[in-house]
């Protein structure tokens, strides 16, 4: 798995927006452009590639201290999700120096995706990672 951040002249822009613009139906109040979701993640936008081919994006925010993660992706890619998912979220335990993230989605198809990742159901929706 090859992760891209938006601080790289090497991440898809092209390809990524339209998938935003996709899957944008999926999203719960996030009624925002690309460009507006590139500015306000500072480089926590992540294009995934497995086999060179572009699978989606998965981003991370910080809010009221903590760590969110979300994404897009193409259909049918359920079988790496997992993978990008635990990929990226080990690279910000390590180089966030950070102990938890977290996931809010009301979709079940992500539900299922977080929780082959690891995830643990804490709440309504609310989902949790911890380091090992």
């Amino acid at each position: 798995m090859i992760f891209i951040s938006t601080n790289s002249d090497k991440f898809p822009y092209v390809d990524a927006e339209k998938l935003y613009v996709d899957n944008k139906k999926y999203f719960l109040p996030l009624d925002i452009s690309f460009n507006q979701l590139i500015q306000g993640l500072h480089g926590n936008l992540w294009a995934c590639f497995e086999d060179n081919k572009f699978i989606g994006c998965i981003y991370f925010e910080l809010k009221e201290n903590k760590w969110y993660l979300s994404g897009f992706s193409k259909r049918k890619m359920y079988k790496y999700i997992p993978y990008a998912i635990n990929g990226l979220c080990e690279l910000y335990f390590k180089d966030q120096a950070i102990t938890e993230i977290y996931s809010d989605t009301a979709h079940r198809h992500a539900q299922y995706a977080l929780k082959r990742a690891g995830f643990i159901q804490i709440g309504f929706n609310l989902y949790l990672k911890k380091d090992k």
